[in-house]
């Protein structure tokens, strides 16, 4: 399974650099500039790349602002999540370098919180991830859904050996499940 990464039309650097991260934090992601592209430009090529799913980051003034996930299918795409952000940190915010990863398995926690759980069970079925609750994780990369305190949720890409960051902090405002 491989999620082809990419942003809206015209992004900022924080958006390239956020895509980056991302992209950095696990082979599964594959970042892809957009430039004009269409969205059936997008299709092609994430069936050129294998990929099921396509991350769409979309910005709001210059930071991301929303993240958009299409599963594909034989039609074109159809929306399945849509995160609206509240805020991001970037790796070299948090005084964090990452280099490109090596094969690793991925895997989503999430705490039981209904909301959470929600979030975190489509976005774990949209990349092809195990969702694991509040396990402990010895392997791979842990993206983390937690609640939050000043915001509905966030999101920590975790090197799961170590327990420590290895990609960016989002932080959820709201969320659309289709």
């Amino acid at each position: 399974m491989v999620v082809l990464l990419t942003t809206s039309h015209r992004p900022s650097p924080r958006i390239r650099s956020f895509c980056s991260d991302i992209e950095s934090s696990s082979d599964l992601f594959i970042h892809v500039a957009r430039g004009k592209q269409t969205q059936v430009d997008l299709v092609s090529l994430a069936k050129a790349c294998n990929a099921d799913c396509i991350m769409l980051v979309c910005s709001t003034k210059g930071n991301p602002g929303k993240i958009d996930m299409y599963q594909i299918h034989q039609l074109g795409l159809v929306k399945k999540l849509s995160l609206i952000l509240k805020g991001v940190k970037l790796t070299r915010e948090m005084g964090i370098r990452v280099s490109k990863l090596r094969r690793r398995p991925v895997l989503v926690t999430a705490t039981k919180q209904e909301e959470v759980l929600k979030v975190a069970s489509a976005f774990a079925k949209l990349i092809g991830a195990p969702l694991v609750l509040n396990g402990f994780l010895s392997i791979g990369l842990n993206i983390a859904f937690r609640s939050g305190i000043k915001e509905l949720m966030t999101i920590n890409f975790l090197d799961a050996a170590s327990n420590t960051p290895c990609g960016p902090l989002i932080r959820v405002k709201s969320f659309y499940i289709w």
